[in-house]
């Protein structure tokens, strides 16, 4: 990108998640109803295990992981395109190491990436697409979902 090209911001209702971004991110967590525990009626067994996962389960600190929606729940609509470019930027901006995907909502999205050069390669420092099971699929009590999930997240080095 030239060095005077200016990047129009984000729209407003993804600007709610890219002012909460600093850097460094080690993790950007995602999952389909995101948004709705965010921003709109979340479902409080959903946001209770996502804490549980990062207080226990996670090598990081809270402050060292980034959330952010696929798709917002808004008056104004944003289309699939302005998402994905969204996201594509976020990933650009601030080269997590891990994109961590409930539910693997984001494949398609993430073949941009491959595109753009931020996917990873083994052995590569870029960022690295993790799919685990959805947290819906581990609620109420699903052990061995959950077990599975868990087993993932605590092999991804910090």
């Amino acid at each position: 990108m030239p060095k005077n090209t200016v990047l129009a911001p984000y729209p407003e209702p993804l600007m709610f998640y890219r002012r909460r971004l600093q850097p460094p991110i080690v993790a950007i967590i995602t999952y389909a109803p995101l948004d709705h525990d965010f921003r709109g009626l979340p479902n409080e067994e959903r946001v209770r295990l996502i804490h549980a996962i990062i207080d226990k389960a996670m090598p990081w600190c809270l402050e060292d992981v980034a959330f952010w929606p696929l798709a917002v729940y808004s008056p104004t609509p944003i289309t699939n395109d302005v998402a994905e470019a969204a996201f594509v930027r976020v990933v650009a901006e601030f080269s997590p190491k891990y994109i961590l995907d409930f539910g693997d909502c984001i494949s398609a999205f993430f073949v941009n990436l491959i595109h753009t050069g931020h996917h990873d390669a083994p052995g590569s420092p870029q960022t690295r697409h993790v799919i685990l099971p959805s947290l819906d699929d581990m609620l109420p009590d699903n052990k061995p979902i959950k077990k599975a999930a868990w087993d993932i997240i605590r092999g991804l080095t910090p």
